[in-house]
């Protein structure tokens, strides 16, 4: 579900790069983390919403369950993430800070204020 906090990733992560690609996890990999009924939109119509945002150069819809396979492929020499993931040691994070440093790339991250989509739609659904 697009939202202000999305919006204002792209614009911050816009002005880090020359040319902006976002990934769009898939619809299975999405239901498979956050279960039945996610993702809202599915992942075409969350990929058009998002290129049709000025910012955006590029949208490609993974299917893959990390970023690794993303950086491999695309082999960006930034990598950008919301500054909810700076400090984070999961292995996944851990992974994809392994996998740009790999490809000669940088890990970079926004300062917006985190907007979870998952709050905003349980504040919804409670309304």
């Amino acid at each position: 579900m697009l939202h202000p906090g999305h919006v204002k990733h792209f614009e911050s992560a816009k002005k880090q790069c020359d040319v902006l690609v976002v990934s769009v996890t898939s619809d299975r990999f999405v239901t498979g983390r956050k279960g039945q009924g996610r993702p809202i939109f599915s992942d075409a119509l969350r990929a058009y919403m998002i290129a049709s945002l000025r910012m955006v150069d590029y949208v490609v819809i993974t299917d893959v369950k990390l970023g690794v396979d993303v950086i491999a492929a695309l082999q960006p020499s930034l990598y950008i993430k919301g500054p909810d993931f700076m400090a984070k040691q999961t292995p996944g994070i851990t992974a994809e800070r392994e996998a740009i440093a790999a490809v000669g790339g940088t890990m970079a991250y926004t300062k917006d204020p985190k907007l979870s989509t998952t709050e905003i739609i349980d504040f919804i659904r409670k309304s």
